[in-house]
């Protein structure tokens, strides 16, 4: 069955852009803004080295950014009122690839990291268990990772990150 899901969700061809990544940041911001306002949450942007373009499939990695992002908006539900709710993406620009960090300050994992990334493993009441593992399949066809961990700074949260490379044109 998970690989009847995958191959129904799995594209043929990947249409490969060439983009620089923060603009795929600004896009999914501007997409989740009103979610982002209406959870009261601190959202900002940080970028490392000079913006260099890469051919990437845009809509899946703007999929994994949204799903990222929701992932930490439904943890921060949970944190108290008095605490302030962040959500940090850090963009790291390298030669031939890049990393995107999304931090936030929310309940953090449940369980081991390897176990979120599985399909058909959700801690949500109505999910599916599909989002992560989608994401890692997107990620995977730009030859990259996506990890995910708890915070090791002593804060409670979570730290996804996602290193994606060129696409392979033929």
């Amino acid at each position: 069955m998970v690989h009847r899901i995958r191959g129904l969700l799995r594209r043929k061809e990947t249409p490969a852009e060439s983009i620089v990544l923060g603009a795929l940041v600004a896009n999914v911001e501007q997409f989740l803004q009103h979610e982002l306002l209406t959870s009261g949450v601190q959202f900002s942007k940080h970028q490392i080295g000079e913006p260099t373009p890469l051919l990437v499939d845009r809509v899946g990695l703007e999929q994994v950014l949204i799903n990222t992002i929701k992932n930490s908006l439904d943890a921060l539900k949970d944190v108290e009122t008095n605490q302030s709710k962040r959500i940090e993406i850090t963009l790291e620009y390298h030669a031939d690839h890049a990393v995107l960090k999304v931090l936030d300050n929310g309940s953090g994992l449940s369980y081991e990291p390897d176990w979120h990334l599985q399909s058909f493993q959700t801690t949500k009441d109505d999910g599916l268990g599909l989002g992560l593992a989608i994401c890692r399949e997107i990620v995977s066809q730009h030859k990259g990772s996506l990890t995910i961990a708890n915070r090791d700074d002593g804060v409670s949260g979570c730290l996804v990150t996602v290193t994606v490379y060129e696409l392979e044109t033929s």
